[in-house]
């Protein structure tokens, strides 16, 4: 299950950094 969500947190991280350069330093 934890492994499910780091996963999950990955790949949002990286839409994050894809999409909107920079923005993630906000979130994270």
């Amino acid at each position: 299950m934890l492994r499910f969500y780091h996963s999950c947190h990955y790949i949002y991280v990286l839409g994050i950094r894809k999409l909107w350069p920079g923005t993630h330093r906000h979130l994270l």
